[in-house]
């Protein structure tokens, strides 16, 4: 975090978030610690395919999510949980530039992948409206 914070004041909050990943990378390997950008993650079920970017991960074990946005949000919070989910990690940062202070939230799990298809359909208060909700 000391390295998100260094670059946070010294490029201000207004660039791009593409520049600051490269800045925090850059940095990460000048402090001797091995950070991969845009790490793609790929899922394949069946016939569908497709590819996810986790923007930093460090020393192949923490994951970093940067953002350039007015604030964190929902969205935000559930991506990062997602790429941890989906790479089988347990921990990360979120991380906001664009706020006058560097915005950041732990996002962690304890969940594995056997844990997220372990699924229970509780039906009892279920209303079916029409066919559609019926299947």
């Amino acid at each position: 975090m000391r390295i998100v914070f260094d670059v946070h004041n010294e490029f201000g909050r207004l660039l791009d978030e593409e520049l600051y990943k490269q800045e925090v990378a850059e940095r990460c390997a000048i402090a001797g610690l091995q950070a991969e950008r845009e790490v793609r993650i790929r899922v394949v079920h069946e016939g569908f395919a497709k590819d996810y970017s986790m923007d930093l991960l460090v020393s192949r074990g923490y994951m970093l999510e940067a953002k350039a946005a007015e604030r964190l949000m929902a969205a935000h919070r559930a991506q990062s949980l997602n790429y941890l989910l989906l790479a089988g990690l347990n921990h990360g940062k979120l991380v906001n530039f664009r706020t006058d202070r560097v915005e950041h939230e732990f996002v962690s799990t304890t969940l594995t992948l056997h844990d997220r298809r372990q699924i229970e359909l509780i039906t009892d208060d279920w209303v079916e409206i029409d066919e559609q909700s019926r299947r």
